[in-house]
């Protein structure tokens, strides 16, 4: 279209707008943009473009070439040894069948982990089943679903069968003293002749190399070497190494060859071997941990990349378009030749804007153009400004408020000429007023929590140890059967709001309003450290203000409400509990069950507050208590002890008693 025509088309629109009384944001700016800038934009594009288009292509060529020579030189370093490793290993087996049935044997595993940083783990299996393996244990490492000891180095594995069917299978943790920690038995069936990398060395009777795949004693993700050891023509074992990857992903992360680009090493079936990107390593499908495909990164890019290849047999570089930024990219394939297989791919891909280093010298051309263009924009942004960032600013302060759960004294609408903007204050407003009414039904704390999230909401809890509270009415029943409906609610919803607010002043979270009851809890969202203390503080309070609300309502000829409470401290599950579409942030375990027989139990021993031995354990020596023996409680084997409590001691030794 010729730059007249658009000029024209954009002050026709502008004028059309102005008479309307109303303005689109995103047009108006793009409007005045053309009207400005458009012709001389043309002539700078025109002038620039055949210089700097091909310092684009050869720079980004070069150093994409550099990049995958690095990375398939890296991946070769650290997985060809590892192949020769595994096949002098073989060799050795061949020469002394026996020698890894003894348990001399571990020190030379141990040696050939320590061969390289990302050897995890060597071992050897028989024929018959038997298998020795040796694994590093540092840091804590996870092996059958359990952490090796603090101070463990390696981690020393026999599983031997005998002619009998027997089957012994044990894990011994070793420090780096060469000291013995822990022996202890791995309590899983396994037979490592029907393992993956097993089967492989007996099909190809050759070093195979198998994976990525997840090691199914730590769940991280590796590839495994595997070498047959055939003497004449009886494979009698098959010796395995395991190797990490993420070395490989931080080599890709620290290299990369401009600040957006992305570097993935992938395999014949796109599974990700190794990523600069920061996604998980491990996805858990139906259950079971898997490796990612390239399309489970969360960038689309790579499998868009892929689907741009020229040819199915492509290698080499090739442009493709980002369907979402609109940024053309530039990729480079290059396949990883390794001893064990071929079959490895490296991929890099980078915006072309990311390349531009080599048009510095046209910079002052630019400059020198733009400056007149320059004098007119911030003659036309300013007056633009004064009808945008009137109400923008005034926005922002909203938005401050609303962040800060400031919600009463809120402004009325904000009204702009703009639609856009017009909008944004509406929504704000009803923003507002939605962050109003979910902050009665929810905790600030929590609705504060929710707002400053950087992900998006989803069903999630940890387990944590918390000191959970039930309230109950004596005798709510009978009393609902004799009197009015709307005199009892009344009531009962004075009660309801000093149990509530009493709970929240001593910072616990009213979890749900179960008919008559309150359910809350000490600990969560934000940790407490006298979470026990303060929950028997908030009980007895409680029951003080309860015994001044009754003599009111005494001496109003209404009934006295009497309250039971149960306290007890437990580890529980806390948090988002539910489905993706509705879901609660509460508490679940055996210690929520245990705190409301513990109010039930104020019944039969005639008392107003029960008390747990975990909760006596927690903030005993603050309590003024009264033990009233041990119980047994539905739906637990072992009886607990209960005890009553009498008052709680500030921290002045000031006793406050019920």
């Amino acid at each position: 279209m010729p730059s007249g025509i658009a000029t024209w088309r954009s002050f026709e629109y502008l004028k059309q707008m102005a008479l309307n009384g109303s303005f689109r944001l995103r047009p108006s700016m793009l409007g005045l943009f053309v009207l400005l800038a458009l012709p001389l934009m043309v002539a700078l594009v025109v002038l620039t473009h055949a210089t700097t288009n091909r310092a684009i292509s050869r720079t980004a060529q070069m150093m994409a070439e550099r990049f995958n020579a690095e990375v398939i030189k890296n991946i070769q370093q650290a997985i060809d040894p590892i192949t020769s490793l595994a096949d002098s290993t073989a060799e050795l087996t061949t020469q002394e069948p026996g020698f890894f049935r003894r348990d001399s044997s571990w020190d030379f595993l141990r040696a050939c982990i320590e061969h390289s940083s990302d050897l995890r783990g060597a071992y050897v299996a028989y024929s018959d089943g038997s298998f020795r393996a040796a694994y590093r244990a540092v840091g804590r490492a996870v092996f059958f679903g359990k952490e090796a000891p603090e101070h463990a180095v390696w981690a020393f594995r026999w599983l031997k069968r005998d002619a009998n069917g027997g089957i012994t299978d044990r894990i011994r943790f070793i420090d780096r003293e060469g000291l013995l920690i822990e022996e202890r038995p791995t309590k899983v069936i396994y037979d490592p002749r029907k393992r993956p990398w097993y089967e492989a060395a007996i099909a190809k009777q050759r070093s195979s190399l198998i994976g990525p795949t997840v090691f199914a004693s730590s769940g991280q993700v590796g590839l495994t070497f595997s070498a047959p050891v055939t003497i004449g023509r009886e494979t009698i074992a098959v010796v395995g190494m395991d190797i990490t990857l993420q070395s490989f992903s931080e080599f890709l992360r620290a290299n990369r060859i401009s600040d957006h680009s992305m570097g993935i090493v992938i395999d014949r079936e796109q599974r990700v071997v190794a990523s600069s990107t920061s996604d998980e390593a491990v996805l858990k499908v139906g259950g079971k941990l898997t490796v990612p495909m390239v399309g489970d990164l969360l960038s689309p890019l790579p499998k868009t990349a892929l689907a741009a290849l020229p040819s199915r047999d492509h290698s080499g570089v090739f442009l493709f378009s980002d369907p979402i930024e609109h940024q053309e990219h530039l990729s480079l394939l290059s396949r990883v030749p390794l001893k064990a297989h071929d079959d490895w791919q490296v991929l890099v891909l980078a915006p072309r804007s990311d390349f531009l280093q080599e048009i510095s010298e046209n910079i002052t051309w630019i400059t020198s153009l733009g400056a007149v263009l320059l004098v007119l924009q911030v003659l036309m942004v300013w007056w633009l400004s004064r009808r945008i960032a009137g109400p923008l600013e005034k926005l922002a302060l909203q938005v401050d408020s609303i962040e800060k759960l400031e919600l009463s004294a809120q402004p009325g609408v904000i009204r702009s000429r703009f639609a856009e903007i017009d909008r944004l204050a509406q929504s704000i407003s009803r923003m507002s007023k939605a962050l109003a009414a979910f902050a009665a039904y929810v905790p600030v704390d929590l609705v504060r929590d929710l707002m400053k999230a950087e992900h998006g909401l989803h069903t999630s809890g940890r387990s944590r140890f918390l000191t959970m509270m039930f309230t109950d009415l004596e005798a709510f029943s009978t009393l609902s059967e004799n009197r009015p409906s709307h005199e009892l609610l009344q009531q009962v919803s004075q009660y309801l709001g000093i149990a509530s607010r009493v709970i929240a002043e001593e910072k616990g979270t009213v979890d749900k309003f179960i008919g008559d009851a309150v359910m809350a809890f000490w600990g969560a969202p934000n940790d407490l450290e006298d979470h026990a203390w303060r929950a028997c503080a908030a009980a007895i309070r409680i029951q003080q203000e309860m015994d001044l609300q009754n003599a009111k309502w005494a001496s109003q000829g209404l009934p006295e409400l009497k309250v039971r409470i149960g306290v007890h401290s437990d580890s529980v599950l806390v948090g988002n509990i539910g489905s993706v579409e509705r879901m609660s942030y509460t508490v679940m375990g055996d210690g929520v069950n245990l705190a409301s027989r513990l109010e039930g139990l104020n019944k039969e021993f005639g008392t107003q507050i029960c008390i747990s031995k975990a909760v006596y354990r927690e903030a005993g020596e603050r309590l003024e208590i009264r033990h009233l023996g041990e119980v047994e409680v539905k739906g637990r084997k072992t009886a607990i002890e209960v005890f009553e409590l009498l008052g709680v001691k500030t921290p002045s030794t000031e006793t406050i008693q019920s």
